[in-house]
């Protein structure tokens, strides 16, 4: 199965017009950088995973880059993921953009294998003007990293940030008493440079000449009793000043939080009982402290609110207390989203009398005032963010700060501040800055901070040094930062490849309009026209509508009618952001994905979850979190997959939804670790699936509901295939599990056509699902989809596209508004995107082929017995598709006459089902053998009294073809 994959990812290539880029003989990829922040980049980096075809390059090929104009380029690899073959499955690229113009876009060619050693890198980098390479060096007491334009000094005994910078000759920091400062309920401050526990650790992680990346890990005394873990990751990029820093605090211990409901994050009573549970750290304030260089009365200037501009103090603080969002506004009737003030209008013209004066559907007084109750619940005190005075005098109120400072030459930069509020930004009068991550000013109010047990949370900073001043720049440099650049290839391209778990079709509204729709309504408001913003929705007015902000809750989205209930995990939101990412290019899609995978990555899956998110195996995902890291190169994403997942999901089937689940998970460890251990997770995963084929009609212990069941959870089924079919690609030579799929879904269809199940028009008093059988049946796409590309049999994918039609067409009430966010992330994902990707593919395939054609039926199949075995003789097919002179063979063994489905003879007798009978074997017959004599030997089970044999063959190049008939059953002498 893997060579006929690999075949049709060939074709695809070569349909989709790319020239077959990243194929044998014609390896090159082009690459485009687009510039989305609206400022221009020098000499700016660009890191991004680039994925491949299986066989097109091999292990250990080099890589090499050129620009549009066919000049080498600086450039900086590193293999993230191999083919079971060992060919190169991702290659991470470093590079630099030269010269890129305020939303301009450059285009690039990155070169693999011989024809890299064609395009030599440079040394020199023009827009630089000069060597671009970094130097580190290491001792016992600091590593010291030379980009060329600055040399950072980390110090290796304590953590202080950063120990020195030297710019151009002169230091940036003003003393050594930065790093992380923890104040617990007492009002004790503890830093990291006199309450590190033992253990401290600081390592160069990657040593690139373009990228070096140094990761400082330890423990910090919080409180009298515990600890919190951190760990800074930093990036530096040669020929730059500035660098990236990703930093995560952890609980070390404590209870994981496992209430149903997110609500019990801002319950005020939910908020005390946590801090009281052993192992929970309570604490005041979590800050980074650096200490630059500032001239006495000097101004700072603090990015605020896009509508007043930036802040000048001498000395002072910006504290973000709340969102700002839409709840907040509808609250107090002050509007000032451009979406929210249309949705507003959209209201008073057509909803319904009582509801005209909301600000949309979904607005709640009592939630707004949750939001702005401090004494029954964990809520903000004031709108938005107030800038104060060295002497705490509030000098102005406005809404979302934009998150930078800049201190004489210094500008640092915290990525998503008012969306992960609270926050303080604090300037000294002598330069010494404070960012509070969970700063005092929210205790001050409120409640103090609680780190439940094992709970993670990152943040990402930029730290530029000794570059220009003035709100411009400093405008500027945060908006880099925020946008960082990316190295696209054609999105034909990246659907060819295989390496997203299967393979994607390329965004197509011609013929896919309304699923090209639904999937745009994750990333755009608005999209359908007759529908207003809020209920049309997207992930970002979702978040608007229900304040999915704050330091645990960004990047969160809901269920409709759950307010506070965490769903992005449920049915892997971030794979569908990532692989609706790679089918159509638009960037909306990843940065998505982006914010899923990191709160996800943080909260939930380390134990610290809430309801469905937390780690347990009917709602654990890995394949959107693996993707960014492919995508991204973060390794603390690849890291916290593998905490996760093994000691926080510890990930076992219970039910049909976990064996999928499972199963994807597994897969997907097995794909990127591939240790033993997940390999014999996925064969208890089997184990579970085929212990027994008898299961009752409602069994307890599973949840599994039989056909044509009441309350039969059809979706599970959907899933459960759809791992199935994953786990037939990679474990190809198991040949039990593509026929129990095949038999599986043969069975299932059959139940449709009896009217037991599918499309319902009204519910009655067993079915509690009834009526609501387009969001159950199109979960099933892509298990019909598998059997058909299993067995060539065109009725699998016909169903299949029966099953999707349905769910779309705009006549259901539903499809409109039952989707991101308002219908729960869950049915966007589950229902119209992760469960029919590869149907949509298959289809679009079809489209273009044309219905494939049978392979040639086998005329002169003879068995002879002895012993044990049963040898099997025919001659190779020759006819059928033009071409396909290599082909595959099925053999079966049976006590009754073979057929193809579940059916009887004429005389009443039921006939033995192909794809469920056990003894099997399978013969794959290389190029030239067609007219030539087969032959397969069997071994018989002890005591087994078999009488039937039957043969079947299969085109194994070209297009995926239709087994033919059982063209020959004879009776075993």
């Amino acid at each position: 199965m893997h060579r006929i994959l690999t075949c049709l990812a060939v074709a695809f290539l070569a349909l989709a017009g790319c020239d077959r880029p990243g194929v044998a003989g014609n390896s090159s990829i082009p690459l485009t950088v687009a510039e989305s922040a609206g400022v221009d980049r020098v000499g700016a980096p660009v890191t991004t995973g680039v994925p491949f075809a299986q066989g097109v390059v091999a292990k250990g090929s080099s890589f090499a880059l050129t620009d549009a104009a066919g000049k080498a380029v600086p450039l900086q690899t590193r293999v993230l993921a191999h083919w079971p073959d060992g060919s190169v499955k991702w290659v991470l690229v470093d590079f630099q953009a030269e010269n890129l113009k305020a939303s301009g876009s450059a285009t690039y060619t990155l070169h693999p294998g011989p024809a890299a050693m064609a395009a030599a890198p440079p040394t020199v980098s023009p827009a630089m003007g000069g060597p671009r390479v970094i130097t580190v060096k290491q001792s016992p007491d600091a590593i010291t990293i030379d980009t060329g334009a600055a040399l950072f000094k980390l110090n290796a005994k304590k953590f202080d940030l950063f120990s020195s910078v030297v710019v151009e000759g002169k230091e940036q920091l003003a003393g050594p008493v930065g790093g992380l400062s923890i104040t617990d309920v007492a009002g004790k401050t503890r830093t990291s440079q006199t309450d590190l526990a033992d253990g401290y650790r600081l390592e160069v992680v990657e040593a690139g000449p373009l990228r070096t990346v140094v990761r400082a890990t330890g423990e910090m005394q919080a409180n009298d009793k515990y600890k919190l873990g951190f760990t800074c990751w930093y990036h530096f990029y040669a020929g730059r000043r500035d660098a990236r820093v990703y930093f995560t605090v952890r609980n070390l211990d404590g209870k994981t939080f496992t209430a149903t409901d997110q609500r019990s994050w801002q319950d005020a009573a939910r908020a005390r009982e946590l801090a009281k549970v052993e192992g929970n750290v309570e604490v005041k304030d979590v800050s980074l402290l650096l200490p630059l260089s500032k001239q006495a009365g000097a101004a700072a200037l603090i990015g605020g609110d896009p509508s007043v501009g930036a802040h000048e103090l001498a000395a002072g603080k910006l504290y973000q207390d709340s969102s700002a969002g839409w709840m907040w506004q509808g609250g107090d009737g002050k509007l000032v989203d451009p979406a929210i003030k249309a949705n507003a209008e959209w209201m008073k013209k057509n909803a319904p009398a009582e509801a005209r004066d909301k600000a949309f559907w979904e607005f709640e007084p009592s939630l707004y005032a949750a939001l702005t109750n401090t004494q029954s619940y964990v809520g903000c005190n004031f709108r938005g963010y107030k800038l104060y005075d060295a002497a705490g005098k509030e000098l102005l109120q406005a809404d979302r700060a934009a998150g930078w400072v800049q201190v004489g030459p210094t500008t640092v930069a915290l990525r998503w501040l008012w969306q992960m509020y609270p926050k303080a930004i604090e300037v000294s009068a002598d330069g010494r800055l404070r960012m509070g991550l969970w700063p005092h000013e929210w205790s001050d109010h409120s409640y103090n901070h609680v780190f439940v047990g094992h709970v993670h949370k990152t943040h990402e900073l930029l730290f530029s040094f000794g570059g220009p001043t003035g709100a411009k720049s400093g405008e500027a440099d945060s908006a880099r930062f925020n946008a960082p650049l990316m190295a696209v290839a054609p999105k034909e391209y990246y659907c060819a490849t295989g390496a997203f778990n299967t393979f994607l079709m390329p965004e197509n509204r011609k013929d896919f309009a309304r699923y090209e729709d639904w999937a745009l309504t994750a990333v755009k408001e608005g999209v359908n026209p007759n529908v207003n913003i809020a209920r049309d929705s997207s992930l970002r007015i979702e978040r608007e509508k229900m304040d999915y902000f704050g330091v645990w809750h960004f990047g969160d989205t809901s269920k409709r009618g759950w307010r506070g209930f965490g769903q992005y995990m449920e049915l892997d939101i971030p794979y569908c952001l990532v692989a609706n990412w790679a089918r159509t290019n638009n960037r909306a899609f990843f940065d998505e994905a982006e914010l899923c995978v990191r709160e996800l990555m943080d909260v939930p899956a380390h134990g610290g979850g809430y309801g469905h998110q937390k780690g347990e195996s009917s709602h654990y995902y890995t394949s959107g979190s693996l993707f960014f890291y492919y995508l991204t190169g973060l390794d603390f994403i690849r890291d916290s997959i593998r905490t996760s997942h093994d000691d926080f999901a510890k990930v076992a089937p219970w039910h049909m939804r976990s064996f999928a689940i499972t199963m994807w998970s597994n897969l997907d460890m097995i794909r990127e670790f591939g240790d033993e251990q997940y390999v014999a997770n996925v064969r208890n995963d089997l184990a579970w699936f085929k212990g027994d084929p008898k299961r009752p009609a409602q069994d307890p212990a599973t949840g599994f509901r039989g056909y044509g069941q009441p309350n039969f959870q059809e979706f599970m089924l959907g899933m459960g295939v759809d791992s199935l079919g994953q786990y037939c690609t990679m474990f190809p030579d198991d040949q039990e599990a593509r026929d129990r799929l095949v038999a599986l879904m043969m069975a299932t269809m059959r139940t449709h056509e009896l009217g037991s199940l599918g499309f319902k028009a009204k519910a009655d008093a067993n079915d509690k699902d009834a009526g609501k059988g387009w969001k159950q049946n199109n979960s099933c796409c892509n298990a019909n989809t598998w059997a058909y590309l299993f067995t060539g049999d065109d009725k699998f994918l016909d169903f299949a596209c029966k099953l999707l039609d349905e769910s779309l067409q705009p006549g259901n009430k539903e499809w409109p508004i039952y989707r991101t966010g308002t219908g729960a992330g869950k049915y966007w994902s589950e229902f119209g995107m992760r469960d029919s990707q590869t149907h949509m593919w298959a289809r679009w395939y079809r489209m273009i082929h044309g219905t494939p054609k049978p392979a040639a039926a086998i005329a002169d199949l003879a068995a002879t017995v002895e012993g044990d075995t049963v040898t099997l003789t025919w001659t190779a097919p020759t006819g059928g598709v033009a071409g396909a002179s290599s082909v595959k063979f099925f053999a079966k063994l049976a006590d009754k006459p073979l057929a193809n489905e579940v059916k009887t003879d004429e005389e009443g007798k039921t006939l033995a089902n192909w794809w469920m009978t056990p003894i099997a074997g399978e013969l794959a017959i290389q190029p030239g053998a067609a007219g030539g004599r087969m032959s397969m030997t069997l071994k018989l089970p002890t005591g087994a009294k078999l009488k039937y044999a039957a043969v079947r063959s299969a085109a194994q190049v070209g297009p995926i073809t239709a087994i033919s008939d059982l063209s020959n059953v004879v009776e075993i002498k």
